[in-house]
C-alpha cells in the first residue's frame, strides 16, 4: 500500500528541534507540515514527549520518525575513508571496515552501527574497495530510540547526516561522475559534504563556521532569535532610511563578511583536495543557511552556485508550507530524513 504521508524528518542535534513532513500528490511528495521549534535538547523523556506534543499542534500525522544522528558529543557518527579489498576476493570486507572504524572512534567494534557507501578510486590508488564509512555508538542509538518510543513516537530509522543531506538535495545534483559540494550552515556547526550519484563520498563538520561562536564574539549574541531580531531591526531601519542602529549594522556586515570569506576557502579547499583526491571534476556547490547569510555565499569561480533560498529550489511543492517563514537551509538534514527509505531501523544511516 502506497504511504500518503511520509516519516516524520527530525533533525534534532541541539537547542531546536526542525521537522518535516510530506504528503504524496498527484505530482509527487509536497509539504504537508514543517517546523523548528525552540524545545532545548533532547535530553529525557519529558523533551521528547514536549516535542510530541509541538508536532501534534502543528499538523504532523501519524508518529513514525527518522531522526538524524548528531555529529558532536557521546552519540556523534564518526566518519572515514576506507580502502577495502574486493568484494569478490571473499575478504570478509564487512568485519575489516568495523574493525577499522573501532579503531578510528576509539570504540569495540561490537559497540558500533556501521554503513557504507562506495566512493570513487582514489588517483592512483591500488586496486580495492574504496568507501566513505559513517559509524555510530550502538547504545546511544538505542537509548535515543527508547526516549522517542517512550514518549510515544515510533522510530523508523536513525540517519546519517550526510546521507540525509544527499538526499535531500538529490533534485539539485547534476546527473554523471561528477561531483557536488554540499555546504550546510547552521548556528550549531557548519557541514560540508561531497557526493556522486547517489551517496556521498566525503563529510567534514566545520565548527568554525558555526554561526553561534561568530555572533556570540562579534555581536555578544548566544541565541538565533536575538540574532534575526538584530537582522530585522537593521534592514527595517534601512527601509526607513533611517541611521539608527549604525554600529549593529556594522558588526552585521563584519559577522557575515566573516562568515562568506569562512565558506569561500572551506570550498576552494574541499575542491582541490577533492579534485586531485578522486581525479573528478567538481560542477557545482549547494549552499544552505539562514537567510540572512545566503545571499552573500557564492562557490569560487569556476564553481556553479546553487543556494537553497526557498522550497521550490527542493522540487518540493510549498502548497502548506510552514506557518512561518523558516530558512531552508536549517531544515535541509529533516527533508532528506522525511525522504528516507524506511528499511533500516535503528542503523547508523540509509
Amino acid at each position: 500500500m502506497t504511504r500518503r504521508f511520509s516519516p516524520i524528518g527530525l533533525d534534532w542535534s541541539g537547542p531546536a528541534a526542525c521537522a518535516v513532513q510530506l504528503r504524496r500528490g498527484r505530482r509527487g511528495w509536497a509539504i504537508h507540515a514543517a517546523l523548528r521549534a525552540p524545545v532545548g535538547p533532547l535530553t529525557d523523556i519529558a523533551s521528547a514527549t514536549s516535542l510530541h506534543r509541538v508536532l501534534w499542534r502543528h499538523g504532523f500525522e501519524g508518529s513514525d520518525v527518522v531522526f538524524t544522528l548528531p555529529t558532536k558529543g557521546v552519540a556523534a557518527t564518526t566518519s572515514a575513508t576506507l580502502a577495502l579489498p574486493p568484494r569478490a576476493s571473499g575478504a570478509p570486507v564487512d568485519q575489516l571496515a568495523r574493525a577499522e572504524m573501532a579503531r578510528v572512534a576509539g570504540r569495540s567494534p561490537d559497540s558500533l552501527e556501521l554503513d557504507l557507501w562506495e566512493t570513487p578510486a582514489p588517483r592512483r590508488a591500488a586496486s580495492g574497495w574504496h568507501v566513505l564509512a559513517v559509524a555510530a555508538p550502538s547504545a546511544e542509538i538505542a537509548a535515543r530510540i527508547a526516549l522517542f518510543e517512550d514518549a510515544g513516537l515510533r522510530v523508523v530509522a536513525a540517519d546519517a547526516r550526510a546521507s540525509a543531506l544527499c538526499r535531500a538535495t538529490e533534485s539539485l545534483r547534476p546527473p554523471g561522475p561528477h561531483i557536488t559540494i554540499i555546504v550546510e550552515l547552521a548556528w550549531d556547526a557548519a557541514h560540508l559534504i561531497a557526493a556522486t550519484g547517489d551517496a556521498p563520498i566525503f563529510e567534514r563538520r566545520i565548527d568554525e563556521l558555526a554561526i553561534s561562536p561568530l555572533a556570540s564574539s562579534i555581536l555578544g549574541v548566544r541565541d538565533e532569535r536575538a540574532l534575526s531580531q538584530r537582522f530585522a531591526a537593521v534592514n527595517a531601519s534601512n527601509e526607513h532610511d533611517h541611521r539608527a542602529a549604525p554600529d549593529t549594522s556594522a558588526k552585521l556586515r563584519r559577522l557575515v563578511d566573516t562568515v562568506r570569506a569562512g565558506v569561500r576557502d572551506e570550498i576552494a579547499l574541499s575542491a582541490s583536495y577533492l579534485s586531485h583526491q578522486f581525479d573528478r571534476h567538481i560542477t557545482r556547490v549547494i549552499l544552505a543557511a539562514p537567510a540572512p547569510f545566503l545571499d552573500s555565499l557564492e562557490s569560487p569561480a569556476p564553481l556553479e552556485s546553487v543556494r537553497v533560498s526557498d522550497w521550490t529550489s527542493l522540487s518540493i511543492d510549498t502548497t502548506r508550507g510552514p506557518e512561518h517563514l523558516i530558512p531552508p537551509g536549517a531544515l535541509l538534514a529533516a527533508v532528506g530524513a522525511s525522504l528516507h527509505p524506511g528499511e533500516s531501523r535503528g542503523k547508523a544511516a540509509a
